[in-house]
């Protein structure tokens, strides 16, 4: 089956799982904000250290920043195939995740622990020099504390678009599928729908910020949660 076939297939998918019927009455607040630092190793490759944080709502309000959601720790080694085509994996990735408040019995829970091995593929394609077409693909061996683990497959496709040379815009959207460990009736885990922007402070300090619309199925529940998310990423990468 060709790459493009695939992309159909997956875009199918997306739309007819984007607007379920399954729907939890109460949405979701979420902030995510993480810190990259970017180092160059070799002229092709390069490894990524983050950090990420993510705040939720809790039970009955809104307000994004109330609780804890997320703690993470991960890296990155980057082989950068040629300017449009970078091949990663993530070897260590350590996450601390609390349960989706959702009702009240959510409040106080203890966060799990996960440990993740993750691999990905980027390509972009040129269309002009502002405008370009890129998809990142990618495999997720995920180990979460008390459950099976999960193979999950992502795939995300957007356009992006070059105001100057400070200022890009893009808007994106990146499907998620529990593969292997979850069961048929969780095949889909959640997508994402999503419009940002990337300022360019300088060579070393970039910033993303954007919103994500999220249609998500927890493995543990049989309606769908809606979650309005916005995001802050800072990336200093260290010049040689």
């Amino acid at each position: 089956m060709s790459c493009k076939a695939i992309k159909i297939i997956l875009a199918s998918i997306s739309i007819f799982i984007g607007t379920p019927q399954r729907t939890a009455a109460q949405g979701h607040y979420n902030a995510w904000m993480r810190m990259t630092l970017s180092i160059p190793v070799r002229n092709k490759i390069s490894t990524d250290v983050e950090l990420q944080h993510r705040r939720q709502n809790n039970f009955g309000g809104s307000n994004m920043f109330d609780e804890n959601l997320m703690y993470s720790f991960r890296t990155w080694i980057h082989y950068h195939y040629n300017q449009n085509m970078v091949f990663s994996v993530a070897p260590v990735a350590c996450l601390y995740n609390y349960k989706m408040i959702t009702d009240q019995s959510g409040v106080h829970a203890p966060p799990a622990r996960e440990y993740r091995i993750a691999v990905a593929a980027d390509i972009k394609r040129p269309l002009s020099p502002e405008l370009s077409i890129a998809n990142r693909t990618g495999l997720e061996h995920r180990m979460i504390q008390g459950t099976t683990a999960v193979l999950r497959a992502r795939t995300r496709l957007g356009i992006k678009y070059a105001v100057n040379k400070h200022i890009k815009v893009g808007a994106y959207d990146e499907l998620l599928l529990n593969v292997q460990g979850a069961g048929i009736q969780h095949l889909f885990d959640h997508n994402r729908m999503s419009a940002g922007a990337e300022y360019q402070f300088n060579q070393k300090l970039r910033m993303d910020i954007g919103y994500i619309h999220i249609v998500r199925l927890p493995q543990r529940a049989e309606q769908y949660v809606r979650e309005q998310d916005l995001y802050l990423n800072l990336t200093y990468t260290l010049i040689r």
